[in-house]
């Protein structure tokens, strides 16, 4: 950025529950990705990422979004 001063960087990790509740992590990039990483190893069952279809899923019945 050459014209500007950047004050802080941070990402915003969306968990969709099954009761259609939501959690909301707004953490640094670096700390982003480790919270991503343990998620996924701790939540096999859980889908991750986003797509019109997924929020159309969810929107219907959050349980079809569950993996075996």
């Amino acid at each position: 950025m050459p014209f500007g001063m950047l004050l802080s960087e941070r990402g915003t990790l969306h968990v969709m529950l099954l009761d259609g509740g939501q959690l909301t992590l707004t953490l640094p990039p670096q700390k982003l990705r480790l919270a991503s990483k343990h998620l996924h190893r701790l939540l096999p069952h859980a889908s991750f990422g986003y797509s019109e279809e997924r929020r159309q899923q969810f929107e219907t019945d959050p349980a079809l979004l569950v993996r075996e």
